[in-house]
């Protein structure tokens, strides 16, 4: 058998390669027609200054185009532009417009060439502070001090409904384990009054980032204390606790006095969060275990942005997260505090398997510090595939503060008015 597979291989290989060879011919330089279907790009041109977009428009239209294979390849290597043409806009509302077509050579239309749907409003402006949120902690020892930011306000401009919204503009810097100066360019995000992205393409923030500088300074004759949020209550059902500022969110004690009251971190007064539903900034007196000397910071004014959770459906769960293997000798803060879980599967899922999936986190082997950590999800083994928002939450861990002080501080209240 394999001497008849193999007799006269030459002549049999040089068939097979002759044969390969005639059908790419015939593919790439045939003078048959075929059909197919092309992407081009597409432009936008001429939209009124006054006007802006208020819901994307494709980037590229889809086109049915017969011609030779030679011709239709050809065509998806040069990708000719297409364009959409707004100059006869000048109100707003919504609108239907066929799009421009390139000149297509050699190729012929051969489908239908759907309209684009254009939402335009009045364009607005308004000029808005910039907001500078830290993430992490710095080194142990080090301390943050000097911040500066320029420029302090920026332009806001796009659809009018997006910037009426539009409340706050806000630059992340990470801070996490940093031990020398910051200089560098922070992006901004546009958010509304709760602090959620304001995700609109046509909203522009003029510049878009802002150059911030700030010193990180070692400590030698003082201890960097942390300081922690209490938080009394719950928000309004249906609404969460998504993010905490503090400012600032670190004292400088003396370290004879911090290594004799063996304190690291100080709480803050109770914040009540009881029946809220928008987010707010307060001032708060900080609960020293001792009375503090009289150049250390009295109150912080502390941030506290409320979300509103997603209403649960057959395939959504709210899970508040819990903390497992607490060791006594620390004091834990998660926060965002609830995540939402969505799955088709969990559709399938009775009332009491729905109640027993849970959201946990297992601290035994996290010391002093702040994480990023990702919250484990327990369910049935029915349920194979999930979607997690957030999917990360920050973890802080700090030593027990005690409760009350050794020379009788009273409990502290919230010193100022609140800011929404």
């Amino acid at each position: 058998m394999l001497r008849l597979l193999f007799n006269n291989w030459q002549y049999k290989l040089a068939s097979l390669l002759l044969a390969v060879v005639f059908s790419l011919y015939i593919y790439y330089f045939g003078n048959y027609q075929v059909q197919a279907t092309v992407s081009v790009p597409l432009v936008v041109q001429n939209l009124a200054s006054e006007l802006a977009l208020s819901d994307r428009v494709p980037t590229d239209v889809r086109l049915t185009v017969s011609g030779t294979p030679q011709e239709v390849n050809s065509l998806k290597r040069s990708l000719p532009r297409a364009t959409l043409d707004l100059a006869s806009l000048t109100n707003p509302g919504t609108y239907a417009l066929n799009p421009k077509l390139p000149e297509l050579p050699n190729v012929k239309l051969a489908g239908f060439v759907a309209p684009v749907t254009v939402c335009l409003e009045r364009r607005q402006e308004r000029r808005l502070k910039v907001e500078i949120s830290h993430e992490g902690s710095l080194a142990p020892g080090y301390l943050l001090s000097d911040e500066t930011i320029e420029p302090k306000e920026v332009t806001i401009s796009g659809p009018e409904q997006a910037v009426q919204r539009s409340e706050h503009v806000v630059g992340v810097i990470n801070l996490n384990g940093r031990v020398s100066n910051i200089v560098q360019a922070i992006p901004l995000v546009v958010r509304d009054k709760d602090y959620a992205p304001l995700l609109v393409d046509s909203l522009t923030v003029i510049p878009s980032t802002v150059h911030y500088s700030a010193q990180i300074k070692p400590v030698a004759d003082a201890k960097v204390i942390r300081v922690i949020p209490v938080l009394k209550g719950e928000p309004e059902v249906g609404y969460a606790v998504s993010e905490i500022t503090i400012e600032p969110s670190q004292i400088l004690l003396d370290k004879k006095l911090a290594a004799s009251r063996s304190i690291s971190s100080v709480s803050t007064g109770e914040i009540d969060l009881a029946g809220r539903t928008k987010s707010f900034t307060v001032t708060v007196a900080l609960d020293y275990p001792f009375t503090p000397p009289v150049d250390v910071p009295r109150s912080v004014r502390v941030r506290v942005v409320l979300r509103k959770v997603e209403s649960e459906a057959a395939n959504v769960l709210n899970l508040t997260i819990s903390l497992e293997n607490r060791n006594p000798d620390y004091d834990y803060l998660v926060r965002p505090s609830l995540i939402a879980v969505e799955s088709e599967d969990l559709v399938d899922l009775s009332a009491k398997e729905r109640s027993a999936v849970r959201a946990v986190v297992d601290v035994a082997t996290f010391g002093v510090g702040v994480y990023r950590v990702t919250p484990t999800v327990v369910l049935p083994s029915s349920v194979l595939r999930l979607r997690m928002r957030p999917q990360t939450v920050e973890l802080s861990v700090e030593p027990h503060a005690a409760s009350s002080s050794a020379d009788g501080a009273s409990q502290p209240e919230p010193t100022g008015g609140e800011e929404g």
